[in-house]
Parts: structure tokens; sequence; C-alpha cells
């Protein structure tokens, strides 16, 4: 329930900090658990001679990183799950997993879109890479709304123990 709401005992429920944080948080712990995986895989596949501060750097560093990249390629997206979780909070004291999991295709979409206009390019001058080309492909909306669904059900499992709760009081 949302702040100032009455809970049918008479007490003040008061606003939770999940519905407004709870995206970032499920977004950091996908991030570090696919940078972290990814450098591990890479720090086993070589057997080149490495330091502490080698190793130990990047694990710190470049999972915040790409968290920064994560938030402003998500950022529309983000603020269309919160404003609807909370207006679901707001209008059925509960939140149902399938209205998201409904606008998921909409969040993939708008993570796409958030990628190609609100992350800078990151390209060094050395980088053999082809240059990214920009627009909407199959894969490219697939990618987006498989991490949405991940994103969805991630932010919605701790509010699904409340909802329950809540449900059965």
């Amino acid at each position: 329930m949302m702040s100032g709401a009455v809970s049918p005992e008479g007490s003040d429920v008061g606003l939770s900090p999940w519905p407004i944080f709870g995206v970032a948080v499920v977004t950091f712990g996908l991030v570090v658990v696919y940078v972290t995986s990814t450098m591990v895989w890479a720090v086993i596949g070589t057997s080149a001679p490495r330091g502490v501060f080698q190793i130990v750097l990047p694990f710190l560093v470049l999972p915040l990183l790409a968290f920064i990249e994560a938030m402003l390629a998500q950022v529309l997206s983000y603020v269309v799950l919160v404003v609807s979780a909370i207006l679901l909070l707001r209008r059925r004291g509960f939140v149902p997993l399938w209205p998201l999991l409904l606008s998921s295709p909409l969040l993939g979409l708008l993570m796409w879109f958030g990628y190609e206009h609100f992350v800078p390019d990151s390209r060094f001058m050395l980088d053999l890479r082809a240059p990214y080309e920009y627009g909407l492909t199959l894969q490219r909306f697939l990618l987006g709304w498989g991490i949405q669904i991940l994103v969805v059900i991630g932010y919605w499992w701790p509010m699904r123990r409340r909802n329950s709760a809540e449900m059965t009081a």
C-alpha cells in the first residue's frame, strides 16, 4: 500500500522502498552476476601469470561501470515499470505478475531505445571491431525483452511475498 494508506487493522502501512529502488537492485544483481562470471571465465581460460591487482581491481570496477551503462540504457523502461507497479499497488493493494509480464515487450523496446540514444559510444581509436550499426533488429528486441523479463520477475518476487501475506491476513 502507498504512504498514508490505512490497513484493515487501522495502522499506517507506509511506503516500502522496494517499489522505487527494487529495479535498480535487481539490475545491479544481474550485472554483477554477468560481469563476474565473464571475468572468472576469462581468468580461468588464460594461463598467464597475473598479479592481485590485475584480478581484483577489474572485479570491483567493471561491475560498477556496467551498472551505470545498464541504468542509462534502461532509464525509460525503469520509469514505466516503477510507475505501473506503484499504480497497481495503489489500485489493487498488491502487484500481480501478469500485467508486468504483459508490459515486458514494451519495456524491451524502451531498453533498446535507451541503449541506442542514451548510452555513449565507448569505442577507442584502436578498436578493431566493426562500428555499431544503429537500428532495431529481431535479435536486439529479443535480447531486450529477455532481459526485461528477468528484471520484472526479480522486481516482482519480493513484492509477491508481501502480497501473499497481505492477502491471507
